[in-house]
Formats: C-alpha cells, sequence, structure tokens
C-alpha cells in the first residue's frame, strides 16, 4: 500500500505538469505553510489522494488529507519536487514591505509556481524580456484603512468588492513598476477574487512549467452546501500599456 501511495502521488504529479486542465478538474488544490517576503526557489512537497492536492514546503501540511471528511495521515502519499512560492503580503499596517519590488525569476527546474488560496486577494504575474516572471499576492486594505464614506461602501458585498478591488489596482501597478528597474513588463496577467469570495468561493493560481516556460491555471473551488466541485481555466497573458485600465480575471 506505501509503494502504491507514492506511486499514485507520483503519476498526479506528472499528470498535472502534462494535463493541467484535466488533473484541476477533478482534484481540490491547496497550497500550506508558505513563508518569506519574497518569491524564492525551494524544495516542495507534493501529496495526492483521494481527490485532494497539498503542496507545501513543509512535508507535514501534504501528508494530512481532508477530503475524505476526517482527517487522515497518508505520509507515503507524498513525492517532492523544486518550485517557486510567492507568499501573500499582508496589510500595510502588518507588512510595510509589501508594495517592495518582486524578484523577475526564470522558470529554470522549477516545475510548480504556487501561492496562497484566494479568498479575497489580487495576484498579479508579469512575463519580462529574457523569459523571465514575477509574482505578487496582495491581501486587500483593512476595513479600518477607509474614511467615513469608504467604511460606509464597505458595508454592502459588491461595494466592498468593487471599492477594495479598485484600491489594489493602483498598489500592484506600484510593484511593477518598482521591479522593473525602469522597464515595463511584456505582459500580464491579474486574478482578483473579492467577487468570487463574496459568493462562499475562492480562488487558486497555480503556475506549470511546461519545456521551459510558464502557464498559469486558476481553480475556483464552488462551494454548493457540502459539496464542492471545481472550474479550471488557463490565464491568459495581456500585453502591458501604461495607462490602461488592467484586465482582471
Amino acid at each position: 500500500m506505501a509503494a502504491a501511495d507514492t506511486l499514485h502521488a507520483r503519476s498526479m504529479l506528472h499528470n498535472l505538469c502534462t494535463q493541467p486542465l484535466g488533473v484541476l478538474n477533478a482534484n481540490a488544490v491547496y497550497v500550506i505553510g508558505l513563508a518569506g517576503a519574497d518569491t524564492q526557489s525551494v524544495p516542495l512537497y507534493f501529496g495526492a489522494y483521494q481527490g485532494e492536492i497539498r503542496i507545501s514546503p513543509t512535508q507535514h501540511h501534504v501528508s494530512t488529507f481532508l477530503n475524505t471528511g476526517l482527517p487522515v495521515v497518508v505520509p507515503d502519499a507524498v513525492v517532492r519536487c523544486t518550485g517557486l512560492i510567492s507568499p501573500m503580503r499582508g496589510h500595510i499596517a502588518t507588512t510595510p514591505t509589501r508594495l517592495n519590488l518582486t524578484a523577475q525569476v526564470p522558470a529554470a527546474t522549477n516545475k510548480l509556481w504556487v501561492t496562497e488560496q484566494q479568498t479575497g486577494c489580487s495576484v498579479l504575474i508579469l512575463k519580462w524580456t529574457g523569459n523571465l516572471y514575477s509574482m505578487v499576492h496582495l491581501q486587500p486594505n483593512a476595513d479600518n484603512e477607509f474614511n467615513r464614506l469608504g467604511k460606509l461602501i464597505n458595508q454592502s458585498d459588491i461595494g466592498m468588492a468593487l471599492q477594495k478591488n479598485a484600491w489594489l489596482r493602483p498598489e500592484v501597478a506600484e510593484v511593477a513598476e518598482q521591479s522593473g528597474n525602469g522597464q515595463n513588463p511584456d505582459a500580464y496577467i491579474l486574478v482578483q477574487s473579492l467577487h468570487t469570495a463574496r459568493r462562499g468561493n475562492a480562488c487558486q493560481v497555480i503556475g506549470i512549467n511546461i519545456n521551459g516556460t510558464f502557464n498559469f491555471y486558476l481553480q475556483t473551488s464552488i462551494r454548493n452546501g457540502l459539496t464542492e466541485t471545481y472550474s479550471t481555466q488557463s490565464l491568459q497573458w495581456t500585453s502591458w500599456v501604461d495607462y490602461v485600465p488592467f484586465f482582471t480575471y
């Protein structure tokens, strides 16, 4: 059984890298335990068991599976790979460096690129000349950062989503400007999850290295009572043009 569990995890990792849409439509993906201030390449643990995929730099986070209803520890359903992680940057009060530049990195030997699940945050991915990439994951502004009118707008779910998304856009633009050393990125992908989150759902962005180039995918977890289904799409690049509003997923 232990060998079979390991073989299954290895097969799932291979299938994710070669047939991403099929795997992401059929399996819940959870990214856990990311730490640090910016994108970095690290050894990752990849666990797969009964319709659940767990990815983390820490082994104990990926060997306990929850999709069966109760926690099930399957220590052999885990394999390792090298990947990029982009931890979430929190509110300005807790993360003063949230708008600092983010690294430009090559795909190199990194099989995956992961960040935490989005339940209101924005994720900006940048493509630079020379086949380099960046990713930044920003938490929306806290309610106490808004003035009286802003707080009133935030009392409506739709108003809150529209306002907080609008505040995040100039912030991700500032990160892009800081990261370019005077150069603009060639293209970008922006995923804003507040409208998804207000419906009770969540987003998971994952990058997959295919022949030295990163392709990015968005898995949306759709909750219907006690059941959960998954909708996955391949994210497309949009050319970067200064002073033009962001296209957002």
